[in-house]
């Protein structure tokens, strides 16, 4: 996030909008929106999902 102000300035505007119009904070839009992402692109980089997230719950345990 500490970048994008920068490179596009018009979409931090569209997503504190959007974050207000909804009772969200900013960072949790940016949160949701970064596990969507992952979602579409990872597994065509070569990253299984179900081993990303079983890694991460074995070790909260």
């Amino acid at each position: 996030m500490m970048g994008l102000p920068k490179h596009c300035p018009e979409i931090v505007d569209q997503l504190k909008t959007g974050a207000f119009k909804t009772g969200a904070e900013i960072d949790d839009v940016l949160f949701a929106g970064s596990i969507y992402l992952r979602n579409l692109i990872f597994e065509e980089l070569g990253f299984s999902l179900n081993d990303l997230d079983k890694k991460k719950m074995e070790t909260k345990k």
